[in-house]
């Protein structure tokens, strides 16, 4: 599943690496859910920014970001700096793979 950060090709909280990250969750936290899904059967997440040393400060290292995943349990994750993602103004981009019994 990939949360676009934008509604009618607009993006969302221009210049703001954290709030973009948050509005991702909540996409798709919302997805997961339409899904019959929780963060807990999430298998993997792959993070694409184009600012890593502000992803880690603003999200990863602080103590107080609202993850929707436990911290105890994490599913793995990778995270890639990119020159670009798909609209100049995306500054992160998450895709995860989730697992669920039918």
């Amino acid at each position: 599943m990939k949360a676009d950060l934008h509604r009618e090709a607009r993006p969302l909280h221009v210049g703001d690496i954290r709030s973009q990250f948050i509005a991702i969750l909540d996409a798709l936290t919302v997805q997961l859910s339409a899904a019959g899904a929780t963060w807990d059967d999430v298998v993997f997440r792959r993070t694409y920014t184009v600012d890593v040393p502000a992803f880690v400060q603003r999200c990863i290292r602080d103590e107080l970001f609202p993850f929707p995943w436990s911290r105890e349990r994490p599913s793995p994750s990778t995270l890639i700096g990119v020159t670009a993602l798909a609209n100049p103004a995306f500054l992160v981009e998450l895709e995860i793979a989730a697992v669920i019994a039918d």
